[in-house]
């Protein structure tokens, strides 16, 4: 398993306790103990959900989730004291996927991850910034304007942006564009990236690119926040 999970809380105990967890069940975890930090987290694309307080003491968590769902559909989950039916229906309807009060059940909260994260992969956009890719119509948009990417550019875009900032092998990104195994020596794949940094220059004015690793392959990075 190799998902990400955020978890923003200003309590330490906590934190550890849930990082502890959450990592004996096969996650990986970055942690916050501000929304300052966690802004900064997200904006590097890195993560595949966030469990988020509401009372964290550089603002609310509430505002805060307004204010990323205009660049990220990162799955939110509410983890937090107030339990009252207002604050439960503000946590939803802001963005959240899921609302839990504590005192919790770790193996409920558990639960509650993975059918977000199930959620998530069954939806038909995948926001990386304010890059947008639909999966239904094979289109690529930055901030709202379309990219005009060939379907296999936006093949090789969208399994970049489905591993938020891991890198992709380039034999992997052969076969999600061209469906069949690489052959020779990949010329074809090198002149489509080499396309898509043109692209991704001339919408995000380089907030967004491609990166290569060596020996490892491409990653999509968010580079600044524009």
């Amino acid at each position: 398993m190799n998902n990400t999970v955020l978890l923003v809380e200003d309590d330490t105990d906590l934190l550890y306790n849930n990082k502890e967890f959450l990592q004996k069940s096969g996650y990986q975890t970055l942690t916050a103990e501000t929304l300052e930090d966690a802004g900064a987290i997200i904006e590097r694309g890195q993560i595949d959900m966030i469990l988020l307080d509401v009372n964290m003491p550089d603002g609310s968590g509430f505002d805060f989730i307004s204010a990323i769902r205009k660049t990220s559909d990162v799955p939110v989950i509410f983890l937090t004291s107030r339990a009252g039916k207002a604050d439960m229906i503000s946590g939803l309807k802001r963005g959240g996927c899921d609302y839990v009060t504590k005192p919790f059940d770790y193996d409920i909260l558990l639960a509650r991850i993975e059918a977000g994260l199930r959620q998530a992969r069954q939806t038909d956009k995948i926001m990386f910034g304010a890059l947008t890719l639909n999966t239904v119509s094979n289109r690529a948009s930055y901030s709202g304007k379309d990219m005009g990417l060939t379907q296999k550019q936006f093949l090789i875009l969208l399994a970049l942006a489905r591993k938020q900032g891991k890198p992709v092998s380039k034999k992997l990104l052969y076969q999600e564009a061209w469906g069949q195994p690489m052959a020779g020596d990949g010329n074809a794949l090198f002149a489509h990236i080499s396309s898509l940094k043109k692209k991704l220059e001339e919408y995000s004015g380089g907030s967004v690119a491609i990166l290569s690793t060596r020996g490892e392959g491409y990653s999509l990075e968010i580079m600044y926040s524009p």
